[in-house]
Parts: C-alpha cells; structure tokens; sequence
C-alpha cells in the first residue's frame, strides 16, 4: 500500500430527537385556570394572536386585598407625616393640659383649708382628703406626661421610615397584580410556530396546557420557534462528555424523513449530570447535549417535526490531510507502535510510529511515515470458531 494523503475523522454516534431552536418563553403571569386556548401545540401562531385567557376570579380577589392595604398604608403615611399636629397629638396634650390644672386647682383649695383650719373653721379631714387628692391628681399629671411622650415617640423618624417602608411595599404588591390583570389575556409576542415545553426531568411527563387546567405563575406554557429552527437533543454517557464541545459539527439523519441529511454544530454540552439506572444495574451519570441545525428547505420542513427520533454522529476530530494505515499494518502499542515499510532497495523494515487517533477504516499516523511510503502488513489468518 502506498500512503496517500487523506482526511481522517472520528466521531461519536448517538440517539436523540429533534427539538425545538432557540425561541420566545410563553409563560404564565399568575396562578389560575385556563378559561380559553387559542393555540394548539405544533400550530403556527401570527403575533398578536390570543394563545390564551387565564380566570381573573382569585387574582381580582387579591386585588381588592391589596388595594385596601394600599389605602390603610397610605393613611398610616400620611397620619406619622403630620404626627404633631394630627388628633391623636392633640388629645394626649389636653389630657396633660387638664391633669396640670386639677393638679393647681386642687393645691388652690388645699392652702386655702389650710388657713382655714389654722383659725379653727374646717376639720382636720378635711385637709387629710384634699392630700389624698392632691397625690391622686400628682399621680395623675405624671401619667398624662408619660403618655404624650409616648404619643409623641410615635411620630418619630423610624417609625415615619417604617411606614414609608409599608406604603411602598403596599404600592408595589398593588402594582405586581395590576400588571398580571393585565396579562390575563396571553398574546403571542412573535410569529412562528409554538411547542410544548420540555420534560422538567428525564423521567417527567410533559403537561399539556389545556382549558380547566390551573397553571402556577411562572410555568412555562410553550416556546414560538420561528418555522425552520430547529435543533437536536441527545443524552450521552459520562465517558463520552469530555469528547464533546461546542462547535464540533453534527449530521442528523431520522426514520421519520429518509433520505435527508441534517447538519449542524453543538452549541451546548450540559455541565449537571442526571443520575439513572444504567443497563448493567449500576448508577451511571449521563448529560444532555444540544445540537443547532442549519433551516432545512421549505420542502425538508413538512417532513421534519418536532419530537421525531434521530441519529446523531458528531464529528469529534477531523484531519483533512492525514497519514492513515489500516488498523492490521500496525503492531505492538504506543509508544512501541511498529509500522513494515517496503524500502526502495526491496527490503522491508520495522519502523517505530507515533499513533494518532484510531477509526474503524484506520489508524492516523502522526510521524514515523510520509506520503509516498509503501506500508506491507500480513492478515491473520481467521481462527477457527
């Protein structure tokens, strides 16, 4: 055999199933049911077209609740901002003003029965009740003081910032259910065509959104692919992560539209391994990869759906000008790797090569032979079975 320069590939193989491309998340502002769909799954959509309408019933009643804790907080805002001036100020400070003149009024009456009672004219009770009073109303006037500084502390600067604090939380809740009362009617933002949402785990069903059903806020309804963009998804074992990376280019052939070739390019490799039960009983990780796919034509588009099964191989390494021997010319393993060279002088000699990457069709040669060499081998003669 005499060595030619040729390409040299090696790639991996792989089943997985078409998918969608990279498109625009539908999904759901709020919780509630679905009262109306105007989509079905696979179908184009025009944008601004009604995919669907969610039930109001439980949003409106958080609505009100809101509003009304909105107003409270507002009130509340507004009563500390004018806390010196407001009613509750007012009343604690005619309270002192009224426990003081008790207080002076009832000192008045007890000098007086005091000098009374100096000349003989009042009994000694009578002054004995009025001290009883006079510390009752001292009592008194010492509470009312504490009372307005109690009052008065409530209007002070924390408590002004907490009630700013409520009154914006209570805006923004008010805010947050407005906007989804307004995004109860789902309008599709672009043209193209919408597909379920993936499983959320490899063993999960996919949940069909449908009339009656109650979707949680944030679920994912479906994604709008634009017609043509399409990709590729497939599971791969551990061993074979480290062989992937993006940019290596892909072919995709299917079952489901024989006789087209699909080509491509990995645009994600998974960094977060799903566990499951491996065929020999043992727990083995596998990743998810991604492949993007060049739009195939119009015609090759009503063949290929979303879902259909297919056959991946991924280029791993790629040589367009390799030195390739058939796998029996080489003997021994590297780095001891021999290759028999036919010489120009008609003898034959053993000569030491470096191995490169290793193919079913052949083996790369990266030194030890050139183009031109004449590479002799002898098959093995098969053993009997």
């Amino acid at each position: 055999m005499i060595i030619e320069l040729r390409p040299f590939t090696q790639t991996l193989s792989f089943a997985g199933a078409i998918a969608p491309g990279e498109g625009i998340s539908i999904v759901a502002p709020f919780d509630g049911p679905v009262e109306m769909m105007g989509f079905g799954y696979g179908e184009a959509v025009s944008a601004g077209q009604t995919l669907l309408k969610l039930d109001v019933s439980d949003l409106e009643r958080s609505l009100r609740e809101a509003e009304a804790a909105h107003l409270q907080a507002t009130e509340n805002h507004e009563t500390i901002l004018a806390w010196e001036s407001g009613s509750e100020v007012s009343r604690a400070r005619r309270a002192l003003e009224s426990a003081r003149y008790d207080m002076e009024e009832t000192q008045r009456r007890l000098a007086e029965t005091r000098t009374l009672f100096e000349r003989g004219l009042v009994a000694r009770s009578e002054i004995d009740g009025l001290v009883r009073q006079e510390r009752s109303q001292e009592m008194a006037l010492t509470s009312a003081r504490e009372d307005l500084a109690s009052v008065m502390r409530r209007g002070e600067a924390h408590n002004l910032r907490i009630a700013e604090i409520e009154l914006r939380n209570a805006r923004q809740r008010l805010e947050e259910l407005q906007a989804q009362h307004a995004q109860a009617m789902l309008e599709a933002p672009v043209s193209g065509v919408i597909v379920r949402p993936p499983p959320a785990g490899a063993e999960a069903q996919t949940r069909d959104v449908h009339v009656g059903a109650r979707v949680s806020q944030g679920q994912l309804i479906g994604t709008i692919v634009e017609a043509g963009d399409l990709a590729v998804s497939f599971q791969m074992d551990e061993s074979d992560i480290n062989a992937l990376q993006t940019g290596q280019p892909v072919t995709v052939r299917g079952p489901g539209f024989p006789g087209i070739v699909l080509r491509g390019e990995i645009s994600h490799v998974s960094g977060d391994a799903s566990t499951g039960r491996s065929g020999g009983g043992g727990d083995r990780a596998s990743f998810t990869a991604i492949a993007r796919l060049e739009p195939p034509d119009p015609e090759q588009q009503t063949l290929i759906r979303i879902g259909m099964s297919a056959d991946i191989t991924v280029t791993i390494y790629s040589n367009p000008d390799a030195v390739v021997v058939p796998p029996d010319a080489v003997r021994g393993r590297a780095p001891d790797a021999l290759v028999r060279v036919a010489e120009p002088d008609g003898t034959r000699a053993d000569r030491r090569v470096a191995v490169g990457g290793v193919a079913p069709d052949g083996v790369e040669i990266l030194s030890g032979l050139e183009a031109g060499d004449a590479v002799v081998w002898t098959v093995d003669p098969a053993v009997p079975g």
